[in-house]
């Protein structure tokens, strides 16, 4: 167990930074693949993703001098991600 303070949970707890950040969120899809307007967790296919997530660490690092910070992870609802064409045809291997 590691004690953290400030720590930014990741993935499954972003819902939120979506509000502020174009395209962060995974959008999903109905049973017929069209968009329904709602979005799942944080887009792991788009490289822009990846830019974010290294400037918030950054800054995260700077204020919180903490040893360790929490990523999260453990509470990841994979519906939408499942759902995403985009996403299917990168990382789905029943598509």
């Amino acid at each position: 167990m590691f004690l953290t303070s400030g720590g930014a949970a990741c993935v499954g707890h972003t819902f939120s930074w979506g509000y502020g950040q174009d395209h962060l969120l995974t959008p999903c899809y109905d049973y017929r693949y069209r968009p329904n307007g709602l979005f799942g967790p944080i887009n792991p296919i788009l490289r822009k993703t990846y830019g974010f997530l290294r400037r918030l660490f950054a800054e995260v690092m700077q204020v919180f001098r903490d040893r360790y910070i929490h990523l999260g992870g453990d509470e990841v609802p994979f519906d939408c991600w499942y759902a995403s064409l985009l996403f299917c045809r990168s990382q789905c291997t029943f598509v």
